[in-house]
């Protein structure tokens, strides 16, 4: 529903799963995954615009030969559009593990693993203050830069450093899930973390969030076109 103007977020969003996919069938650099994309492809998303389909059909009839029929002229027009209406490239092939793409990003110096005592006793002090946020806030969404009314611009949040913080955790996170001893993380630091409402990737909750929206207007207009 690309420029849908009840939810226009929603067509803006789908506009970039198209946009996103190319690049993954391009094997550029993507947010989009096979997961995602069998997960729209089950409510029969066209990953072209109708328009686009339509303009493609329009040129191809004005290329045809004078007199054809109309049966050949579908028939035309349909060889015109199958290859990239219907076919798919091949996928990039994923990583054999998410290993192979950690490794190849150097480890930043705060990420090196500190005295237990010292390390223990800073993350009791921040998560402390992720309490304090989330009793005040509803959620542990920290942003690192917020809006100033007065310059009409966004500013370094008051939260800065506990944002800082809240990321470092994500990053500590996807260490764990590879290798438990790289990371900083233990059971029971992602224990009271998940007890508090903590989301380990805020893009998939966005993602899911629209993926929703989509079914509710699927739902509503009978296609996701």
């Amino acid at each position: 529903p690309y420029k849908y103007e009840v939810n226009p977020k929603l067509g803006l969003w789908v506009d970039k799963q198209r946009r996103q996919y190319r690049c993954f069938i391009k094997r550029k650099s993507s947010f989009m995954s096979q997961e995602r994309v069998d997960m729209l492809e089950k409510l029969d998303f066209c990953w072209e615009p109708l328009e686009t389909v339509h303009a493609r059909q329009v040129q191809a009839n004005a290329n045809l030969p004078a007199g054809i029929s109309s049966a050949a002229s579908n028939y035309y027009t349909s060889l015109t559009t199958s290859a990239s209406s219907s076919s798919k490239p091949e996928l990039a092939m994923a990583p054999s593990s998410q290993s192979e793409v950690t490794n190849a990003v150097s480890t930043e110096e705060n990420d090196q693993p500190e005295e237990n005592g010292a390390d223990d006793s800073k993350w009791i002090e921040r998560f402390s203050q992720l309490e304090k946020y989330h009793a005040e806030h509803g959620d542990c969404m920290v942003a690192m830069k917020q809006h100033d009314t007065v310059s009409n611009g966004m500013v370094s949040s008051q939260h800065a450093e506990l944002a800082a913080w809240v990321s470092e955790q994500r990053r500590h996170y996807k260490k764990f899930k590879e290798s438990p001893e790289s990371s900083r993380l233990t059971p029971e630091r992602i224990y009271m973390l998940e007890k508090l409402g903590f989301i380990w990737d805020p893009s998939e909750l966005n993602w899911m969030e629209r993926y929703q929206e989509l079914l509710d207007y699927r739902e509503e207009h009978g296609h996701v076109s």
